[in-house]
Order: structure tokens, then sequence, then C-alpha cells
């Protein structure tokens, strides 16, 4: 079993940097708790604002009429069996994306009812840090944990 650890020591204050689109936000975080408001804060914002993570309505339609690309194999080569093959592509990598989505939406509305506790020592704790952390590469989704030099 892996073993929790703790992102923010008390007493060392780290700051939380989120860069998006249109602006910077910087928290002072001095507690494991509040780094889990902030992030929940920010990833129920996100949810709710419904194009970050996409959203229940999203899906990608098979517009080739094939159920495999087994099937399509079948076909004699040419044009249609290509097209159709890059068609079939492109909605399975679709489809992938979609149920990942799918996926991360129902972790985060987890991570929101989920109430802290410090003496919890199951991973949900760093959950929203970890998800948020997971998509810091992602477009307009910057995030960084910076520990702040100490006054000599």
């Amino acid at each position: 079993m892996k073993k929790l650890r703790k992102i923010v020591e008390d007493g060392e204050p780290k700051i939380l940097m989120f860069s998006e689109k249109y602006g910077t936000w910087y928290y002072i975080i001095n507690s494991e708790e509040e780094l889990h408001r902030v992030c929940v804060s920010v990833l129920k914002q996100r949810l709710d604002e419904g194009y970050w993570y996409g959203s229940e309505d999203d899906a990608y339609n098979n517009k080739t009429g094939f159920q495999s690309i087994e099937e399509i194999e079948t076909l004699p080569d040419g044009s249609v069996k290509k097209n159709a093959l890059q068609e079939f592509k492109t909605y399975a990598n679709w489809s992938d994306h979609y149920a990942n989505q799918k996926i991360l939406r129902k972790e985060i509305k987890e991570v929101i009812e989920y109430t802290f506790n410090p003496k919890d020592k199951r991973f949900v704790r760093n959950k929203a840090f970890d998800i948020l952390m997971s998509r810091r590469n992602c477009q307009y989704e910057q995030i960084d944990l910076i520990t702040p030099s100490k006054i000599p």
C-alpha cells in the first residue's frame, strides 16, 4: 500500500498558482485543508462552466455504419475502404476521449462531495490536487505549487 504523502507541511506556506486563458490566480496555502478547499473550488467552477471536462451530452457519432475495423477490412481495397478506416479510427479515438472525460467528471463529483478530514488516510484527501496536477499540461490549465524563499 502506498503511503499518503503530505503536500503542505504546517507552518511552511506555499503559493498555489493557476494560470488560465484570461488570468493568473495566486492563493497562499497554509495547510492541507486549504489546499483541498481551493482545488475543490476550482474543479467545481470548471465543472459548472461545462466546457473544461466535457458534458454528459458529448458524443462522437460513428458515421461509417460499421461496427469494427474487421468489418471494414472485408471491403475491397480503394478509397471507400481507406476513408471508412480513417473515419472509424477517428470515431474510436473520440469515443475513448469521451469515455475518459466521463470518468474524470465522476471523479471530480466525488471529490466535490468529499469532506476533508486531516486524519483520513485515503488518497481521496489529495485527489482534487492530483486531478488538477494531472491536467497541468492541458491548454489553459497550468497549476504550480510554489515554496517561497525565506527572507534571510
